[in-house]
């Protein structure tokens, strides 16, 4: 849990895409039980960074791949 870590332990754990990910996940599952340290736009903006690439590198494969 980031909330264990130091003041600046958790500034900088946070901006590790998957820590913010399972912190958003604890706190849909425990709600206010939990203090969880997340940036949902930080998550949001790494999240299509990675799947606009994917998606154009899927329509790059799919137009050299043959079926059997």
């Amino acid at each position: 849990m980031v909330a264990w870590l130091p003041r600046y332990a958790q500034n900088l754990v946070i901006w590790i895409p998957t820590v913010s990910c399972t912190e958003l996940l604890r706190e849909g599952l425990f709600g206010v039980g939990v203090m969880a340290h997340y940036k949902l736009t930080y998550l949001v903006v790494v999240n299509i960074a990675l799947l606009l690439p994917g998606l154009l590198l899927i329509r790059y494969i799919a137009a050299r791949v043959e079926g059997e």
